[in-house]
């Protein structure tokens, strides 16, 4: 393997713009120099005591103002306000900063009611309060207990934004601390988002080149970096590099950090030389001015190692990394990402060293056993509620090196491959787990939960809407630190406390619950798939299943069928994975954003009118199915379990040989050799998610006909899906961004509807759909009742029908990612907007409506745009939005869009689908969906000057989830 194949990017690395020392040092609180007592020291003495001996000092004046409460009728004097004073100080200084927090605010309501306390005494017992309230989250951040950090920060952040609008540069410092545990949660959408706006608050109060701006930019510009937009942050780096070095000079310490972030983005463009002479100068300058031992110095060292690494000397990357791994982990920390991350890459340097991969196998099976078990004693909901059954990035690395040093390990002499094999798919599947799987596991469990009978039923709903609720109340909150509203910290307070309210609430029921009801927990904390259940999935069949998991050190794919297991791995890391996914996805007009130097780039690319990136695809095909497809061949059904980016891609349109001809002649996509010929596909939200569904799921017994709901009234122009076959993004139907849709932070506006109606009817009419929807009426024979549309395809009708009848349900119309309308939290369906909005039906049927809804469908289409893909939190992979709700409604399997639907091909592949597969009994959902795709590629009738069905954004965007039983 060449070391230069393995871009380890570390990232360059978040400013951490500290507050002034006023602000965060604030050890000396106001009233430590009017203690005039005999119990405890006095005066100057109190303050010596508190820091001095701060575990003695806790203890001591704890047990006076306890005594105090309980017999001086003067409490809280002055004197008993000084030592509660102290004692928050003593609390700060032993690490104990929940209960030092706790007694600021005590504190700061007793200390309110008095007489003679001046208004900068209050000022600066806020700021103590601050102080502790920092301390205490960067403690959590620092212990990776991110879900709860995020709690502190937002608070932080809200008062943060509030300084920074009054022109306190110090206020930024929580904003960016919020955005740097957003991304360690793996929510980098929201982090970028809140980066943004913070540099447009900096920039508009305090200057575009002011110092804080910079910094804000710098953060910004790591965020999009680690996201793969690589040339899209060059140009942040590098501006901001520029400003701080003319106006503060090169060794100025915010100079030093965007300049070693541009040399990050510059190592991983492939500019070594430019990179390499960076690090160089700025490690110099901080060796000179903070001291070889710095956290910072050390940080630029790893940098350097990196470049080192991905130039061909692997053996000098590590010397230095072996040096200078004890100084980050000592002042650090051993859980931070910091020092994970070090020992990451020097895990990634020893798997080139064959005498070192018996260690590099023990120690990541010693990290990924202690995360396991941290994950185990999450309850399950919340974290109490805030954990979530996802990974984030930093506790992923630790799978990867499980599963890369497992690989590493077949070939030493004497290793059980088989066990190495069966280790690494149940670590492989963790890495799949989405939020779709959940779901599958959720619906299970309701199921269950109904034959069970008593009120099992009901205590899992009641919890399954605590959580609902809580979620709701989290975002919410975390929408509340960027909204322009008057006194935002007293309105996230308001939230906190129902959010702790909601948090009890859910570790009370969840226990109830499974003491009740064990089966729950054995289901929604369901252990990975055996490698040796997997055989039994296949088994008797001639179906195989495709596990594929990309690492930051490449990629590996796990393939399965009746006869045997193959393991194999490519070189592409995450990175250059989702760079390829990208040109994939854009080639066809998915919804992601590009830069215009890629757009201008990508569109020159490719002869004909309407090219397709056959050499992308057949690249994907050949690091990704190439080296497994001994093992696939002849199978009926490929089932496919992918994580990251690879969930939005629908995997049947890579190429299997080497393209001929023009990526645009529609002769010459007809003749390329595509995946959706070789397998009837299907796409698992994961490997689980399929055993449950045929251990416990329902069979549809009971469910026949169909019901059909599109074509709402909406004002905008009529116009068709899709665009043709064009590149890019704007593919999709004009105007979805239609401007304020929902109200800020999610709040109901005074009727109780969440959505503004009047913005929502501004989208275009989809007469397309109706006559799509008609056509499956007919092939399905089924009475004119069974389609809704037009002013009968109402979220109300929807609600109040018996959907738990129909065998197929289909939904042709407007599919909204989150954040697609403005302010919009979830994805939703677009319906025919009422005129006077309410709870039940404001127009938009959402993620958690869907959810509500009760089926028992064979199969749902959802002909739309963008019903595969995310539920819009950060990094959310493919299927974890309309999929999942649709599942935890009752689906059994769903046809689903990755990008927006055409008009012209909608009704021709989804009517011949359904009528294919009643023509032919013998034929499963997905061989009828392969058929369908081809004879769409294959007829010429629509081609023309500007658009043919042979391109891929007309024949495939269709993915079949679930079971193709």
């Amino acid at each position: 393997m060449a070391v230069a194949a393995v871009l380890l990017t570390s990232g360059p690395g978040l400013a951490r713009q500290k507050p002034s020392p006023q602000q965060l040092a604030q050890d000396r609180t106001p009233a430590a120099g009017r203690v005039q007592t005999a119990a405890i020291p006095e005066g100057e003495a109190l303050l010596t005591f508190a820091q001095e001996n701060p575990g003695n000092a806790a203890r001591v004046l704890s047990e006076a103002i306890s005594r105090a409460r309980r017999t001086d009728p003067g409490f809280p004097s002055q004197t008993h306000l000084a030592w509660m004073d102290a004692y928050a100080l003593a609390l700060v200084r032993n690490g104990q900063l929940v209960e030092a927090a706790l007694v600021y605010q005590d504190l700061g309501v007793l200390w309110g009611r008095q007489p003679d306390v001046t208004p900068d005494e209050l000022a600066q017992l806020r700021l103590s309060l601050q102080t502790a309230r920092t301390r205490f989250a960067e403690t959590l951040t620092d212990q990776a207990r991110y879900s709860e950090a995020e709690r502190i920060w937002v608070g932080l952040a809200a008062e943060g934004r509030d300084r920074i609008e009054a022109g306190d540069e110090n206020g930024l410092y929580p904003v960016l601390k919020l955005g740097n545990t957003l991304q360690l949660l793996g929510r980098q959408a929201e982090a970028e988002q809140l980066l943004r706006d913070t540099l447009a608050l900096s920039s508009s109060v305090l200057g575009r080149e002011h110092l804080s701006s910079m910094v804000a930019q710098h953060n910004l510009a790591e965020i999009i970096f680690s996201q793969g937009r690589r040339e899209e942050s060059l140009p942040l780096f590098r501006s901001a590099a520029d400003i701080v070095v003319r106006r503060h000079g090169e060794d100025h310490p915010l100079a030093l950090l965007t300049r070693r972030g541009l040399a990050a983005n510059l190592s991983a463009l492939g500019q070594f030389e430019e990179a390499r002479l960076l690090l160089e100068d700025v490690h110099a300058r901080q060796v000179r001015q903070l001291g070889a031992d710095s956290i910072e110095t050390l940080r630029t060292g790893n940098s350097m190692a990196l470049n080192l690494m991905n130039t061909g000397h692997p053996a000098e990357a590590l010397a230095r990394l072996l040096a200078l791994e004890p100084g980050i982990a000592r002042q650090l920390g051993e859980q931070h990402p910091d020092t994970l991350q070090v020992r990451q890459n020097i895990a990634a340097l020893r798997r080139l060293d064959g005498a070192d991969i018996a260690t590099a196998l023990d120690e990541a099976r010693a990290s990924v056993a202690a995360l396991r078990d941290q994950r185990r004693r999450l309850v399950i909901g919340g974290t109490t509620a805030t954990a979530s059954r996802s990974l984030t990035a930093v506790e992923r690395t630790y799978y990867d090196l499980l599963i890369d040093a497992g690989y590493n390990a077949l070939e030493l002499a004497g290793s059980d491959s088989r066990a190495l094999a069966a280790e690494a798919f149940e670590a492989a599947q963790e890495l799949t787990d989405t939020p779709a799987s959940s779901a599958v596991a959720r619906r299970t469990a309701r199921a269950l939960a109904a034959r069970q009978g008593g009120d099992i039923l009901a205590r899992l709903t009641a919890l399954e809407d605590l959580s609902d609720r809580y979620r709701q109340l989290l975002a919410q909150r975390n929408a509340l630190v960027t909204a322009d509203m008057a006194d935002r910290p007293r309105a996230i307070a308001a939230l906190e406390a129902r959010l702790a309210e909601a948090d009890g609430a859910i570790v009370s029921q969840t226990a109830a619950l499974e003491q009740a009801f064990p089966a729950y927990a054995e289901l929604v904390r369901a252990p990975p798939i055996a490698l040796r259940d997997a055989f039994e999935m296949v088994e008797g069949t001639n179906d195989a299943i495709v596990v594929i998991v990309p690492t930051f050190v490449g990629t590996h794919i796990f393939a399965i069928d009746a006869e045997g297991f193959s393991w194999a791995r490519s070189e592409l890391t995450t990175v250059g994975l989702n760079a390829l996914v990208r040109r994939i996805l854009w080639d066809v007009g998915a919804s992601i954003d590009v830069s215009a130097s890629e757009a201008a780039r990508w569109e020159a690319e490719g002869a004909g009118t309407y090219p397709f990136d056959r050499t992308t695809a057949h690249r994907l095909y050949s690091e990704l199915i190439a080296p497994v497809n001994d093992r696939l061949v002849g199978s009926r059904h490929l089932y496919l379990a992918a994580a990251g980016s690879l969930a939005s891609l629908p995997m049947g349109l890579l190429v299997t040989e080497a393209p001929q001809g023009e990526d645009g002649n529609p002769a010459d996509l007809r003749a390329t050799r595509w995946l959706a010929d070789e397998y009837a596909l299907v796409q698992l939200p994961s490997l689980q998610a399929l055993q449950f569904q045929r251990r416990f799921g329902s069979d549809a017994v009971g469910s026949s006909g169909f019901i059909g709901i599109g074509d709402p009234v909406l004002d905008g122009t009529a116009v068709a899906r899709g665009g043709g076959a064009r590149r890019g993004s704007d593919n999709a139907v004009p105007a979805l961004r239609i401007g304020q849709a929902f109200e800020a932070a999610g709040q109901a506006d005074a009727d109780g509807a969440r959505v503004n109606v009047a913005a929502l009817k501004r989208l275009a009419r989809l007469p397309g759909t109706a006559q799509e929807l008609e056509q499956m009426r007919q092939v399905l024979g089924a009475g004119r009742e069974a389609v809704l549309t037009g002013d009968a395809a109402t979220e109300t009708a929807v609600k109040q029908a018996d959907l738990s009848r129909a065998a197929i349900i289909a939904f042709a119309t407007h599919g909204l990612l989150a954040g697609e309308v403005d302010g919009a939290a979830e994805p939703g369906l677009v319906l025919t907007p009422p005129s006077v909005a309410s709870p039940l039906d404001d127009g938009l049927l959402t993620m958690s409506e869907i959810t509500d809804l009760r089926l028992n469908a064979q199969w749902v289409i959802l002909s739309a745009c963008n019903t595969a893909a995310g539920d819009g939190t950060s990094g959310a992979p493919g299927l974890s939005g309309l999929a999942k709700a649709f599942f935890l409604a009752g689906a059994q399997s769903l046809l689903a869009s990755h990008w927006p639907v055409r008009d012209d091909v909608a009704a021709r592949l989804t009517v011949r689908t359904i009528a294919i597969a009643r023509e032919n009994p013998s034929l499963s959902r997905a061989e009828a969906l392969q058929r369908a795709m081809r004879e769409i590629r294959d007829d010429p009738a629509a081609d023309s000057e500007s658009d043919t069905w042979a391109h891929p954004n007309a024949w495939a965007p269709f993915t079949l989830i679930g079971d193709a039983r």
